[in-house]
């Protein structure tokens, strides 16, 4: 039931935005009553946004600062970390 509502949403999705569109071009007087405006974008003009605001979003990460510190921890021995144990005898035939 959920898959079902979901598909309903997203596909409708776009009428609603549209319709909400055309009631704001209405109100601002740019759109008559009765004007059948294509709202859509093309697929080109989709990509050409995307791919603005990747490069946008990209070029934010080129100037942070990336600070690494190293300490290093004197701690006692440990047998979890001894390679010694890891050996194994060679077996007899």
């Amino acid at each position: 039931m959920a898959l079902v509502l979901l598909y309903a949403v997203f596909s409708n999705l776009t009428n609603f935005i549209q319709v909400r569109i055309r009631k704001k071009l209405q109100v601002k007087g740019q759109l008559q009553a009765n004007g059948k405006k294509d709202l859509t974008i093309s697929g080109e003009i989709a990509a050409a946004i995307s791919m603005a605001l990747h490069l946008h979003f990209a070029q934010i990460h080129d100037f942070e600062n990336t600070v690494l510190t190293i300490k290093k921890v004197q701690r006692t021995y440990s047998p979890w970390s001894s390679k010694i144990y890891g050996l194994r005898t060679i077996p007899m035939k």
